[in-house]
């Protein structure tokens, strides 16, 4: 049921023509020649650029065929300078030179590399495909549409797609973390609700590299809307207004508990749409009790205890000699989630229960400190009280197994890498320090 995506990017092409008719066609309408008028538009543009202390989020769309859907970026001006994050690269601020210039019309340019701005644009290697000598087809010049005090709309020259400027009011860091977290509780594909008083059928793709929605009504759904979107910090934005039965909806919020995502309409309405929570979805209460853990794919195991501690988090004990080992609830995955974590301290000796997975570019079995490094433990829907052990979504390592690591020092500090795999009295069960490829949690 998808769509040519690149019907949206066409929809706003003639609103650039239009945009760019009045700037240089009808100056006998105007006491100001063309080019004053186009100078009055760049500086109020500058000015509003400028207002805001916190910066801007960037919804960004590659590609012409918009095969790679939205991306969010921050983007903070200061007179001639824009310091860009981007949340493919968290914690990762760049400052480059931007200027606003008439190309055929008010442009706003990244014309000074900008590894994170040019991320989407910079060839990296010889083939067509993403990130070759065609890039991702990215743009990093722009022709300003319309400007208010509070959203910018914008068209790549290159891609001709629509992309969007939105102040915002925290700190860059902050919004791209929680558009991070809002990301990771994304995942229904179907959806149902009504808006404009028709029942509408609503397909997504929303993982990142996609984020595609398409919507469908009337008779034998002969009505369809498509296109792509961005996570927000609560949900998503749509890269085009939905409009069904004259009723128009750009965002919605996604509660998590009810599986909804639900936004306010043009008319005032209120729009919910509804999902199902997958097979494979465990509310908190299910992981509770006594366990087999089984590992060296589902040969070996171990008894473990799962018991509640506060309203998101588990204490797995019994896996651990002399340490217990915390998990935490995904609400939005309705799972658990068993990542890197420090388990004990002996003088100098920093002990830390490490994701396992082979490194990318030595094959090699690598031990991760990083929190983010481990498991989605997930239902397994054709077993009843069977929960397995999937990585989760680290892209740098792809944990398989876990281990007890010995840091000479902390991991903040220098020397942390000097160490080895833990001896007594830090081992694992079994009288190993590892438990390679950890397969199930079997409720007994």
């Amino acid at each position: 049921m998808r769509l040519n995506k690149i019907i949206p990017a066409m929809l706003v092409a003639m609103s650039a023509v239009l945009l760019q008719s009045c700037l240089k066609d009808q100056e006998d309408l105007f006491d100001n020649s063309a080019s004053e008028r186009l100078q009055m538009v760049l500086d109020n543009t500058k000015r509003i650029l400028e207002s805001s202390e916190d910066g801007w989020v960037l919804d960004y769309y590659p590609d012409r065929n918009l095969s790679y859907g939205g991306y969010v970026y921050t983007v903070k001006f200061d007179k001639a300078w824009v310091t860009a994050g981007l949340e493919i690269e968290p914690g990762k601020f760049e400052k480059s030179l931007y200027k606003l210039t008439n190309d055929n019309g008010p442009v706003l340019s990244f014309d000074s590399y900008n590894s994170l701005l040019h991320h989407f644009s910079t060839p990296s290697g010889s083939g067509a495909g993403p990130g070759g000598y065609q890039a991702y087809d990215g743009d990093f010049e722009f022709l300003i549409m319309d400007v208010t005090e509070n959203t910018i709309r914008l068209r790549g020259n290159r891609t001709g797609n629509t992309m969007w400027l939105h102040r915002i009011t925290e700190d860059a860091a902050s919004y791209l973390a929680s558009v991070e977290e809002n990301n990771s509780s994304l995942f229904l594909e179907s959806l149902r609700g009504v808006i404009g008083g028709k029942e509408v059928e609503v397909y997504m793709e929303p993982q990142r590299g996609s984020r595609y929605i398409e919507v469908a009504w009337g008779e034998g759904d002969d009505e369809v809307f498509g296109t792509c979107f961005v996570p927000t910090t609560d949900g998503i934005r749509l890269m085009e207004p939905l409009s069904v039965n004259g009723v128009t909806i750009q965002e919605f919020a996604y509660q998590v508990a009810s599986f909804a995502y639900v936004g306010t309409a043009s008319n005032g309405e209120v729009v919910t749409l509804q999902g199902d929570a997958p097979a494979d979805y465990s509310t908190f209460e299910e992981f509770a009790g006594n366990f087999a853990l089984k590992y060296s794919n589902g040969t070996r195991s171990i008894d473990v205890t799962l018991e509640a501690s506060g309203e998101d988090t588990y204490v797995i004990k019994g896996l651990g000699k002399s340490f217990d080992v915390v998990a935490k609830y995904n609400l939005g995955r309705g799972c658990l989630e068993i990542t890197s974590q420090q388990v004990g301290v002996d003088g100098d000796n920093y002990y830390w229960l490490c994701g396992v997975g082979l490194d990318s570019s030595t094959g090699r079995p690598t031990p991760s400190w990083s929190t983010d490094c481990g498991f989605f433990v997930k239902k397994d829907p054709q077993n009843p009280g069977t929960f397995l052990f999937l990585p989760n979504n680290f892209d740098e390592l792809r944990a398989a197994s876990l281990m007890v690591w010995r840091f000479a020092g902390s991991v903040d500090q220098a020397g942390y890498q000097a160490g080895g795999q833990a001896a007594n009295p830090w081992r694992l069960a079994n009288n190993s320090a590892q438990m390679a490829n950890l397969h199930s949690l079997v409720k007994k």
